[in-house]
């Protein structure tokens, strides 16, 4: 059963380094006391500018 799985993986596209990523982001995400408030603003608007002043 686990070599139909592997061979589903392989045909579908699926990266083992995906279910990596994904495992760490559930154990991150999933943890009681998260606190999602700094990741509702996007994150361009949570970037500093890196154009300083009038450089003409």
């Amino acid at each position: 059963m686990k070599n139909l799985q592997r061979w589903f993986e392989r045909i579908a596209g699926f990266d083992p380094l995906e279910y990596e990523r994904y495992r760490q982001a559930k154990q991150v995400f999933s943890r009681e006391n998260f606190d999602d408030r700094p990741l509702r603003l996007p994150a361009c608007w949570r970037r500093r500018s890196r154009i300083s002043g009038a450089e003409a």
